[in-house]
């Protein structure tokens, strides 16, 4: 399962090649989680080598709070409750100008006490997250699941506000 392709260009620049380095040469599902172009505009590039069988969007609806993933508003702790999360998985893009994840949402996905990976450091991580500067990988055969990471690093510390 692939989810999100990043910008435009960043399908064939890193997407395809990440892929293609880990063997992979059918992809069983697509997603894309919102239609912002930092989420959808590399998904083409990827389709157009490395086919699919299922393609999925999950277009988010704009309300009064926007629940854009990573701010304030996002992963509410009800969602949370039901889900029940074994793993967070965070994904940080190369200077992050976005200042997400927000604080405030990183706690709540500490509060379930899952284990969280998350790609680059961003500013507002506080140390819990095993930090992958290369990549997470995960693999599941619908039963059970595998996280691997790519350049694993320990983050120091640092107290959350």
């Amino acid at each position: 399962m692939l989810i999100d392709a990043g910008d435009d260009g960043k399908g064939n620049k890193v997407v395809v090649p990440y892929l293609q380095s880990l063997g992979i040469k059918h992809l069983d599902y697509t997603v894309v989680s919102h239609f912002h172009s930092d989420h959808m505009g590399g998904m083409d590039e990827v389709l157009k080598v490395i086919p699919a069988t299922h393609c999925m969007d999950h277009g988010t609806t704009s309300q009064s709070t926007d629940s854009y993933h990573g701010s304030q508003y996002s992963s509410n702790p009800t969602f949370l409750a039901a889900v029940k999360p074994e793993v967070g998985i965070i994904s940080c893009g190369d200077r992050n100008n976005y200042g997400l994840p927000e604080v405030h949402a990183l706690g709540r996905l500490e509060d379930t006490h899952m284990q969280i990976y998350q790609t680059n450091p961003c500013d507002n991580h506080d140390g819990t997250e095993i930090i992958a500067e290369k990549g997470i990988y995960l693999d599941t055969d619908g039963q059970t699941y595998k996280v691997t990471i790519f350049r694993k690093k320990l983050c120091e510390r640092r107290i959350r506000i």
